[in-house]
């Protein structure tokens, strides 16, 4: 791998940004958003006061064609730095003004007040020192995946990186391009219910890879042990560089017929229920059940819960667990097949699928003593 460092301004950054010359949706990066308002002010003040600013890290590949003055140009994408450039484009672009907290800052001997000002309420001169602002970039070329993942870990070592997030780069950059592509789809963007600081802690994420991970359970390929973010980062590294293209059709395949049965928000489709949705969609799909009924059972399932119903006692704390994980899939799933036994639709394949239904749930080590997991209620119960 070869590396050189190259200083650019900000608004050089922010024009490669606008033309696609950097890219900033890394297969392994975070999404942008990350910081809050205060996190983002203090990145101005830094800039402005002429605090040290960490370098950037971007990958550099040629794309094979030159300019108009013959001068070969690049493809660039960030591989440590997304929440500086994206804090700082969207600042200039005035979609967000500083924190009331922000502190003022020396300009020619004079105070200048920063404090809830958007960019273009700042003094010319002080929006020209903003622009003007050069970081330190770090050029990665010649490359292979892993020392791109191996950068990306040593260089977030000391950031708070929730497991769910350091999946994404366990994953490996094919596979989590797959993850992208999925959460990029109707039904994550419009049809899952998230708030916005489950969005920013990638929970959406973490959800497609307990759904994986289960489909896996009910195969018989892959022994649960839970679906807490430490089992998903295991899960996550078996599967590195080991999940067949069959295995990414079914997965697309079980996102489109929900999408087809819930055409807009759900808040019951939320981060503690997606993946026993997801197990029971994907076992519709292979008996062909219509969209239509799915919807008709998804709406009478949703409508009828309450804090006292049997599938509610699964999802307080330790919701994570072993025995709580197939308890919720299981209620689900004699839900779904009672309601199409009553609304006459047993056919041969559903019928089949009831009495295979103890095989299905029935798995080696389901009694044994559940490890403790550690985890935050307030992400599982609304």
């Amino acid at each position: 791998m070869k590396k050189s460092t190259t200083p650019y301004y900000v608004k050089q950054l922010i024009a490669m940004v606008e033309d696609g010359r950097l890219k900033t949706d890394s297969s392994i990066q975070r999404r942008g958003g990350q910081w809050d308002d205060f996190k983002q002010s203090l990145l101005i003040h830094s800039i402005l006061a002429g605090y040290i600013i960490p370098p950037l890290y971007f990958t550099k590949e040629p794309t094979g064609n030159v300019d108009e003055k013959g001068k070969p140009i690049f493809q660039q994408e960030i591989v440590d730095g997304l929440q500086r450039i994206t804090s700082i484009k969207a600042f200039v672009n005035d979609e967000w003004a500083l924190s009331d907290k922000t502190p003022d800052v020396e300009a020619d001997g004079e105070t200048v007040v920063l404090a809830g000002k958007l960019f273009s309420e700042l003094p010319d001169e002080i929006q020209t020192d903003i622009k003007r602002f050069a970081f330190t970039v770090y050029n990665l070329e010649e490359f292979t995946d892993d020392e791109i993942e191996e950068i990306f870990f040593r260089l977030n070592n000391g950031v708070a990186l929730t497991k769910g997030q350091q999946s994404k780069a366990k994953l490996g950059v094919d596979i989590a391009k797959f993850i992208n592509e999925v959460l990029e789809s109707k039904f994550y963007k419009e049809i899952a219910h998230f708030s916005p600081m489950q969005y920013r802690r990638a929970a959406d994420q973490l959800t497609l890879l307990q759904s994986m991970l289960l489909i896996d359970v009910m195969d018989g390929n892959y022994e649960l042990k839970s679906i807490s973010e430490n089992d998903v980062l295991s899960y996550a590294e078996s599967i590195r560089g080991n999940y067949p293209a069959e295995k990414r059709e079914r997965i697309r395949n079980v996102i489109d017929y929900m999408e087809s049965a819930l055409e807009s928000k759900e808040k019951f489709m939320k981060k503690i229920n997606i993946p026993m949705f997801f197990v029971v969609a994907d076992k519709a799909v292979q008996n062909n059940v219509s969209d239509a009924d799915f919807y008709n059972w998804f709406r009478e399932f949703a409508d009828s819960y309450s804090k006292d119903c049997e599938y509610a006692q699964y999802c307080s704390s330790g919701s994570v667990k072993k025995v709580n994980t197939m308890e919720r899939i299981r209620i689900m799933q004699e839900s779904f097949d009672k309601y199409l036994a009553d609304n006459n639709m047993d056919d041969a394949e559903t019928t089949e699928t009831a009495e295979n239904q103890d095989e299905t749930f029935e798995f080696s080590g389901m009694n044994e003593p559940e490890d403790e997991v550690s985890i935050n209620v307030d992400d599982y119960v609304e």
